[in-house]
This record gives C-alpha cells, structure tokens and sequence, in this order.
C-alpha cells in the first residue's frame, strides 16, 4: 500500500487550442516526460455516496487508488491518495474498510469509464529540481450516467514540498492562451456533471482547533 498527498491545480482548455510554449515562464525549464492513453474504471454505489464527497475509487493498469480530499487553499486543492496494486476483480479489503463511512451499507459496483489521452511535461529549476508535473489530459468518459462525454484537463501537480508561488507563472500563461480556472471536482465527478458544491448525506461537525473541517 502506498499512501500519498498530491497538491495540484486544475484548468480547463478547449481541445482545439494549442498548449503555450512555457519553457522559461517563470524561470522553469520544460522536460518532456511522455505520452500515454489511460483507461480507469470507476466505482461508486448506486446513489453516488462517494462522489457526494469528492471521494474517488478506481482501477487503472493493476492498481486501485483511492483519492479522499484533504483540504483547499485557493486554487491549491490537496488530496490524500492511498494506491493498491491488484486485479480489477478483486477490491482490497484496506479501501474498502476505508470507504465505508461514506458508502454504509450499500455496495460498490462500476459506474464509468473514463479513456485518457495524457501528455506529460516536467517543470524544473535550471539545476535540474523538479518542481511540478504538467498533464495534459484529454479524456473521454461513457458510462450510463454521464452528462460530459468529452473534456480537456490540465493538472500541475506540485512535487514534494515544492512553493506554490513557483507555478504561478504557469498558471498565468495558461490562462492568457485560454485556459480557464477550474473547480475542485475530480474527473469522475466533471464527467458525470456532479456541482462542485454537492452537499454530502451527512454533515461532519467541526473539530475543536481543526481549521480545514466545514
């Protein structure tokens, strides 16, 4: 089991534009990483009580993640993410003690399928530090209850404990080319139309000197 905390910011870019040259914005230099298709098949329970809390499970090339939102800050969305390395018939006993709490007593079934086509750059520092990697996902989803078929993602997921401050630039040139800010969903939830707001079944009440519960 390995168990991760991914720190990114998502855009939206319409699939007929064309990414900006970004070597050298922002003192970054760009390294081209590689291109790969994806396929991952999601799960949820009937009445969507994971993505009622911006809660993802799904199974790509041998390996189950499971994706729990951490917290935001402005545009920095951060989320625990806890892979498994099994076949796609066999959901680890670990995640599904983890999930739970939010699905109770129903049970998990595959709801879509989502086919990304990824290209990956890496933004580093002159001296060669990595600062963020850069994917630009195209991804198409079907599945019976999906309202957005077809999108365009770009993620630029910070790596380690690296500045934020550091890929704002980026954002910046991104947005200029006509990229627009995006929400806080995950794939899943876009393509099925989810409001970036959806209200959970059950609140969770605020612990006493925790800032980051609702």
């Amino acid at each position: 089991m390995r168990v991760s905390t991914e720190r990114e910011i998502k855009l939206l870019l319409d699939e007929r534009a064309t990414l900006p040259d970004l070597d050298g914005v922002g003192g970054l230099r760009v390294r081209p990483v590689g291109v790969h298709d994806l396929t991952a098949t999601y799960w949820d329970t009937p009445s969507a009580r994971l993505g009622g809390w911006s809660v993802t499970l799904r199974h790509r090339d041998g390996t189950w993640t499971l994706k729990l939102p951490h917290r935001r800050g402005g545009p920095l969305m951060s989320r625990q993410e806890i892979e498994i390395d099994a076949p796609a018939d066999r959901l680890p006993p670990e995640l599904l003690g983890a999930v739970r709490p939010f699905i109770r007593h129903e049970a998990l079934a595959p709801i879509a399928e989502l086919v990304t086509h990824r290209e990956t750059l890496e933004l580093g520092t002159e001296d060669g530090e990595a600062v963020a990697l850069l994917t630009d996902d195209r991804v198409t989803a079907t599945g019976a209850g999906v309202a957005e078929p077809r999108f365009r993602e770009i993620e630029i997921e910070l790596a380690g404990s690296a500045d934020e401050r550091a890929i704002r630039p980026i954002v910046k040139a991104l947005v200029a080319a006509g990229a627009e800010r995006a929400d806080a969903r995950p794939k899943l939830s876009r393509a099925l139309g989810t409001p970036a707001d959806a209200v959970p079944e059950l609140s969770v009440p605020k612990a006493p000197g925790d800032p980051h519960r609702p």
